[in-house]
């Protein structure tokens, strides 16, 4: 169903590749269509994806050019009911997607839920030496109305 996380962020803007800082799936490139949801960051931009196990659903954003290597607050929106995918900085929408009518409402997989890598908990381990710093990770059951998330901004204070 429908799901919602958000997240503070440190970004780091020496990180070249797509490091995984959370995902349920095998987060190499040749696996990403693997069923589950991952989610990397680059130095400028934070990738999510999407998947069923045929239908790969990947959607790129980039940071605001004035963070810098500051703290950014991240929310990422799924609405499966109405087919979105809504990304939020600083509890601002700045990007919108269509799910793709092909995507199955299945993603489970038999791989766990990491916090600072891919669900196998080696990719981010093997491939990078980076620090990733992240604060007040949020899940939640559904998909986030304006309202809501209006009152996360008023908690933050921003």
């Amino acid at each position: 169903g429908s799901f919602s996380f958000g997240y503070w962020t440190k970004i780091d803007p020496n990180i070249e590749e797509g490091h995984s800082i959370c995902a349920n799936k095998d987060w190499f490139w040749r696996y990403r269509a693997g069923k589950g949801i991952g989610v990397a960051f680059r130095a400028h931009d934070i990738i999510f994806n999407l998947a069923d196990g045929n239908t790969r659903f990947e959607i790129t954003t980039g940071f605001p050019l004035d963070i810098g290597s500051g703290w950014i607050h991240i929310l990422q929106v799924v609405d499966k009911e109405n087919k979105k995918v809504r990304i939020y900085m600083n509890f601002k929408e700045v990007y919108v997607a269509d799910i793709y009518e092909s995507l199955e409402d299945d993603i489970n997989t038999e791989f766990p839920f990491n916090i600072g890598n891919d669900g196998l908990g080696t990719f981010s381990n093997d491939r990078y030496h980076q620090n990733i710093y992240i604060d007040d990770l949020m899940l939640f059951g559904d998909a986030l109305i304006d309202s809501e998330i209006e009152k996360l901004s008023e908690y933050y204070n921003i």
